[in-house]
């Protein structure tokens, strides 16, 4: 993305951040640790990626990953909690989705059966069966990596397997067996979701976004022999990439298959967590993803999902490589939720190159009027702790000087390295110790007409909130809160 779009979008934001009091129209409650939960035993100590559906009962479904260890720890499990009716600020603790969870029998240095990771919670209302759908995906094959002090873990699954769905009719009493409907043995390639499925209102197909995500190689030694062996490999002179793609399905979901063409982009670094609607105009669909280009990335199709463009920036989006969310609203609007953060990138010193910046201090929303082609931001849902007023803030590549006073045209003093080849260098990423607050993860939802009785409140985020390290980049504190948005 050029430089000057980078500079546009740091003054749009200082601007919206000017003319509104952030936090202003927001109402929050927190959905986990439930409210005097706090220090119980055996709580999941991790838990990200929500997701929102209404329930058959007329309450709100929230599903998010959780552990007591770390992303990916053994038995991994996908936790629910529904609304005290279809207002979104009162909650019933959430708890395991109790559905069967598989794994393996490793051999050194597990000598165990190892219970796998769940991930990547999709949740879906099916309104004309009255059920509840819920997507993930499950550990698979051995691509586990044995405990680790150095790494300070008991075992961890790498991200994603096989895709899977399961269901929670009205009055059932308990889900249903789940099912598998995309396997990561297919190119040997873990497949996650993260994001919602779309009803295409023209063609009746159920189109489900998810992506294959390049497995780390899993080295194992033994101490014995001083021999290494490694685990999570692909089929023998294959080149496994990350790539993004949907699922279909033409009979309600009871038979899928993925698109044909992997969507793949160097320029976007990858193309991840994708987040797709269906335009009305000509029936379309727009796909966004997450990428680490400083910018979101889309794609459309026109053909229910079979095949799609190339994908290219949206250059008045910036992207941190952070997920972004999308929905239709009923009266035809598009809402987007990401992260906003002004440092899109930073300079790792150990690499010596610049990275995206993971940096989700500012959290967004923004509405589309004419089916993508333009956005505004709508509102801020974070604290506000990350001001784009401040004198000397960085604001996508801009520096503003004193008094907060910016030129819109960048100037060579406007960069911490002028006359370098890396303009981009916001600060070293170790240079601070400092945790700051994360809000990220994000999923919208709009809530029905007859349930928007509290004044503000016509959508919803949910999100996680946590704390970052800015040396480790480790996070801590996990908590998913959901927060109210006025559409007016």
């Amino acid at each position: 993305m050029p430089l000057s779009k980078f500079v546009e979008a740091g003054l749009a934001a200082r601007e919206f951040d000017r003319e509104t009091q952030v936090g202003k129209r927001a109402t929050s409650a927190r959905v986990f640790p439930h409210e005097g939960s706090q220090g119980r035993a055996g709580l999941p100590v991790y838990a990200h990626m929500a997701t929102l559906a209404l329930a058959p009962n007329g309450s709100i479904a929230l599903a998010f990953q959780a552990s007591l260890g770390v992303e990916g720890a053994d038995g991994q499990r996908i936790h629910v909690a529904f609304s005290k009716g279809p207002g979104a600020m009162d909650w019933w603790p959430a708890g395991p989705v109790p559905v069967k969870q598989g794994g393996g029998e490793f051999k050194a240095p597990e000598h165990k059966f190892v219970t796998s990771a769940q991930w990547g919670p999709v949740l879906q209302e099916d309104r004309e069966e009255g059920r509840l759908v819920l997507f993930y995906s499950e550990s698979a094959g051995d691509c586990h990596e044995p405990a680790s002090q150095e790494e300070g873990h008991g075992g961890r699954w790498v991200v994603g397997g096989d895709v899977r769905v399961t269901s929670l009719g009205l009055g059932a009493s308990s889900w249903e067996p789940p099912q598998s409907i995309h396997k990561q043995s297919e190119g040997k390639v873990p497949k996650i979701t993260a994001n919602g499925m779309i009803v295409h209102a023209s063609s009746g197909n159920w189109v489900l976004p998810f992506w294959r995500q390049k497995p780390r190689h899993i080295f194992i030694r033994n101490p014995e022999t001083d021999q290494t062996t490694r685990r999570c490999t692909g089929p023998k002179g294959s080149k496994r990439r990350t790539s993004a793609a949907v699922l279909i399905s033409a009979d309600r979901g009871r038979n899928w298959h993925a698109s044909a063409k992997p969507i793949e982009s160097r320029t976007a670094g990858w193309l991840i967590e994708n987040t797709l609607v269906e335009l009305d105009s000509d029936s379309s669909l727009l796909m966004l993803f997450r990428t680490k280009a400083g910018a979101i990335f889309s794609c459309k199709s026109f053909d229910a999902g079979e095949s799609w463009s190339t994908a290219k920036a949206v250059d008045t989006l910036v992207n941190t490589d952070s997920k972004v969310h999308m929905i239709k609203l009923r009266d035809g609007r598009l809402l987007l939720a990401g992260n906003d953060h002004p440092r899109p990138f930073v300079h790792d010193r150990s690499a010596n190159e610049l990275v995206a910046s993971r940096e989700r201090t500012r959290m967004v929303v923004w509405v589309s009027k004419d089916e993508g082609e333009t956005w505004q931001r709508l509102a801020r849902i974070d604290d506000g702790s990350q001001t784009a007023q401040a004198p000397g803030n960085f604001l996508s590549g801009l520096v503003f000087g004193g008094g907060g006073k910016a030129s819109g045209t960048p100037r060579p003093s406007d960069f911490p390295n002028p006359g370098t080849s890396d303009p981009f260098q916001l600060r070293d990423m170790d240079e601070s110790s400092e945790l700051s607050t994360q809000y990220h993860y994000l999923t919208l939802m709009e809530l029905p007409e007859g349930s928007q009785k509290q004044a503000g409140c016509a959508a919803v985020v949910a999100y996680t909130k946590s704390k970052l390290n800015v040396v480790s980049q480790k996070t801590t504190g996990h908590e998913i809160h959901v927060t109210c948005i006025s559409l007016s």
